[in-house]
């Protein structure tokens, strides 16, 4: 029997996407892959796709491959057709909550996208009223139907420790739900060598810049997104990274042959407030840096 996928629509930074949902199948992923424009969010533990007027086209497109399109009411829609629903109230207030305890926008994405999904989980059930055994069950059903990593499940109980703060009526009690231990593999770094001959594959010179300010300064692709050209100083060879993870603020030495480099970058594309800039001097995507990494 061929799965279902269940598509709904979420608000992330002002704009509505489509969330596509499915028990894991190698053909449908592969069918969602490869139709425009989707993307996986392993920190939503979603697909997506950001353009909600393609809605019609989608679901056309599964349900041409034998796929069954569901709306998240989990009522199978009229053919061509497909319900959408908005995220759930309670969801919104609790992003609201996030945002006044000055969380960072993503993690008020991912704590919000997991609590969307366990109050699509209650159904009809009040939410309000959910109980901690609820939140086994969901978090539960996250780890056995879409074998989500330790890394994942960490930040849904996370998100529910919050959700349970959220509302303090509730019979959910954050101390009831325990975090899995984190696995202690070593990180896998580059050695000097290697980070060369990285560079030397890299043919585009912005790839080859980005490449090697991250990798030569020890950058995250965050801060990286965000550094400012006003935040290096090419005489002093440093890099100033601002509220970066944890909010802390460092200085990071730039390294001699990356000055080169940097300067050939800088006269050819110009940018004019950020160090990557993508169209219209708009920030670069983190989806395009892991893209070009990945090629290398």
């Amino acid at each position: 029997m061929q799965p279902a996928v269940t598509l709904s629509t979420f608000i992330y930074k002002n704009r509505e996407h489509i969330r596509i949902v499915f028990p894991y199948h190698h053909a449908l992923k592969e069918c969602v892959k490869s139709f425009p424009g989707t993307r996986w969010k392993s920190e939503w533990g979603c697909w997506h796709l950001p353009d909600t007027s393609a809605l019609p086209a989608l679901t056309a497109h599964l349900r041409k491959a034998g796929f069954e399109v569901r709306g998240s009411t989990a009522k199978v829609p009229p053919a061509r057709t497909v319900s959408m629903t908005k995220d759930h109230p309670l969801a919104i207030r609790f992003r609201q909550f996030l945002e006044a305890r000055r969380y960072s926008r993503s993690t008020q994405c991912v704590y919000g996208t997991f609590v969307q999904q366990f109050l699509e989980f209650m159904g009809d059930s009040d939410a309000e009223k959910a109980t901690t055994a609820d939140a086994e069950l969901f978090l539960e059903s996250l780890v056995m139907k879409r074998r989500i990593a330790i890394s994942t499940h960490r930040q849904a109980i996370s998100a529910l420790k919050q959700f349970a703060v959220f509302l303090p009526g509730s019979a959910m009690k954050p101390e009831g739900l325990v975090r899995p231990k984190r696995s202690r593999k070593l990180p896998s770094v580059l050695s000097t060598a290697e980070i060369i001959r990285l560079l030397q594959a890299t043919r585009n010179l912005k790839h080859r810049a980005i490449t090697g300010l991250m990798y030569g300064c020890g950058l995250r692709v965050s801060e990286l997104l965000a550094l400012e050209l006003a935040s290096i100083d090419v005489d002093r060879q440093q890099v100033f990274i601002r509220d970066g993870k944890g909010r802390k603020d460092r200085r990071v030495v730039l390294a001699d042959r990356f000055v080169l480099l940097l300067q050939n970058y800088l006269a050819t594309y110009r940018p004019q407030r950020y160090f990557a800039e993508g169209r219209r001097g708009k920030r670069y995507s983190p989806t395009s840096i892991r893209a070009f990494l990945q090629r290398n």
